[in-house]
């Protein structure tokens, strides 16, 4: 079970938005989101008809169990309790 789809890119999303905090930098987080952006644009556009077409009916399934971005934390509590 996945807690979100696009690990990798929460996770760099995550690092560069906080380092543009720690560095007080406006300049580095709007750099952050304009990657962020173009990057789920590219995602969402051409990888996702891709996997479609590479995977069919399982990617399907998989993209409506899992979450594109933001992580579904209430996952692992419900998994402990069943």
């Amino acid at each position: 079970m996945r807690y979100v789809e696009t690990l990798w890119f929460f996770g760099a999303l995550y690092f560069y938005t906080s380092l543009s905090f720690f560095f007080n930098s406006p300049f580095t987080l709007i750099l952050a989101l304009i990657i962020a952006v173009l990057a789920i644009a590219y995602l969402k556009i051409i990888e996702e008809k891709e996997l479609e077409l590479r995977f069919g009916r399982a990617y399907l399934a998989y993209k409506k169990s899992t979450p594109f971005l933001i992580p579904d934390i209430t996952r692992a509590f419900r998994r402990r309790k069943a």
